[in-house]
């Protein structure tokens, strides 16, 4: 089982990879061929080829990898092979399907994070927007007065005072 990435990658998933490998799979993750944080784009900047990494490369070239690896260890290639990402994750699931679609018998791409440009620029344009008005950003002491104020006014009415808003969408504070 491939494991995505979240964010821009920069690390082995290795929890996903605890997970496929407490199901019985064998599992693979890549950093997609730079490191740092999910937050962080810097590796693109001036280096064509870790961006065509991070788009697809990197994650077939795990997957080229780790199917050898099982083939040598167990003298068979795997029988199923199996894509689990969410987020880029997810990207990367699609990428991979659309690419290369021999290679994964099934693919969960949770939230898949397959408009990236428009996300980007999403992106870009709420930074604008924040250091236009910094003063329209909630502060998080004064988020915390409203979830609270939320809470103490709504909770109850989904007849279960727990913390949690089972139906937001049917309340009004």
């Amino acid at each position: 089982m491939g494991v995505g990435n979240g964010g821009f990658s920069g690390v082995v998933n290795y929890w996903e990879m605890d997970a496929s490998l407490s199901r019985g799979y064998a599992t693979a993750s890549t950093n997609t061929g730079h490191d740092g944080g999910p937050g962080d784009a810097s590796f693109a900047l001036g280096h064509a080829e870790k961006v065509i990494d991070f788009g697809y490369r990197a994650v077939h070239e795990m997957t080229l990898k780790a199917k050898l690896t099982i083939a040598a260890y167990y003298g068979k290639a795997p029988k199923f092979s199996y894509w689990h990402g969410c987020s880029t994750g997810g990207r990367q699931g699609l990428m991979e399907a659309q690419r290369f679609p021999a290679y994964y018998d099934g693919i969960v791409a949770g939230a898949p994070v397959n408009f990236l440009t428009h996300l980007q620029a999403q992106a870009v344009w709420a930074k604008q927007a924040i250091q236009r008005n910094p003063s329209a950003l909630v502060s998080p002491d004064k988020l915390a007065v409203l979830h609270n104020a939320v809470l103490q006014a709504c909770d109850i009415r989904d007849g279960v005072k727990d913390g949690v808003l089972e139906n937001p969408n049917a309340l009004r504070f």
